[in-house]
């Protein structure tokens, strides 16, 4: 059966932008195909005309890439699908990238293990990405301004690996957001590509107008009324799963957050009410 996916609008509203922004946001599209070569999704996005594509990791996994390297394999087919992607939206549009906890895992091991196997890969992963035409966003950031106006500054925010593991629900704060990506420019829109929602509420305080999460999947099976079932983590109804929320920001001011379904799926293999997304995101003056 061919693979299919949904396209969801959001609008932000912001006295930040002097002109509308629009954005294709993709992320978790792990090993998943939609068409060859992802034709069909990259199809969806030239249509879509946006002014930039926002990626927001996950686009691989991480054990592909360790059963290859540990058996000696070369020719990185591990990344190849996510490189593809990234090389054929590049043509037509800015593509910025940021990592999840799969790539992460690879660009910056933080284990012993880890280390050994993926000496090299990251930086060969992080090479092939740049070649295609992606700027990679690894606890930094990089300044949006087409022609029409409406600048912005794109952060990508690498969170440790600590907080991704399984059965370790711990949080941090706006301080820790600040060691990883310095301090934000209160007058320029400010988007965080963040991919791990759990943690928004200390990018908000930090500073962030918008942040782009996934990583749930949806919550794998959505109820109506209810959101997302389970987390990656594993956590049953996660509080942010899907869609758009607003938080309070610094200073008070308001900050969105939109969680994408996220195109693929990893170790749980099926979704339920719960296609997969390219999210469509329009960033408009308030007044």
């Amino acid at each position: 059966m061919k693979k299919s996916f949904v396209e969801r609008e959001y609008t932000v509203r912001t006295n930040k932008v002097d002109a509308p922004l629009l954005f294709a946001f993709l992320t978790d599209l792990h090993r998943s195909e939609f068409g060859e070569d992802n034709r069909d999704l990259v199809e969806a996005v030239i249509r879509l005309r946006p002014d930039a594509v926002l990626i927001g990791g996950d686009m691989l996994v991480v054990s592909d890439a360790y059963k290859e390297l540990k058996s000696g394999a070369k020719g990185g087919g591990w990344y190849r699908n996510a490189v593809r992607l990234t090389r054929a939206l590049s043509g037509s549009f800015p593509v910025y990238f940021a990592p999840g906890n799969h790539e992460s895992q690879i660009i910056t091991p933080r284990d012993e293990e880890s280390e050994l196997v993926f000496a090299e890969a990251g930086k060969e992963l992080a090479g092939a990405l740049s070649e295609a035409g992606a700027e990679l966003l690894v606890d930094s950031h990089g300044s949006f301004s087409p022609q029409g106006g409406g600048k912005a500054e794109i952060y990508g925010f690498d969170i440790d690996g600590d907080y991704y593991r399984k059965f370790r629900y711990a949080r941090f704060g706006e301080d820790y957001v600040r060691e990883h990506l310095g301090s934000p420019d209160g007058r320029v829109f400010t988007i965080v590509l963040s991919h791990h929602p759990r943690y928004s509420d200390a990018v908000a305080s930090w500073g962030a107008d918008l942040i782009l999460s996934g990583h749930l999947h949806g919550g794998v099976m959505r109820l109506p009324g209810v959101g997302g079932v389970l987390s990656p983590d594993p956590e049953f109804f996660p509080r942010y799963s899907d869609g758009l929320y607003r938080l309070k920001g610094r200073e008070g001011k308001d900050c969105t957050l939109i969680v994408s379904c996220g195109l693929g799926g990893h170790t749980v293999p099926f979704r339920i009410n719960n296609p997969p997304e390219l999210s469509v995101i329009r960033v408009i003056p308030e007044n």
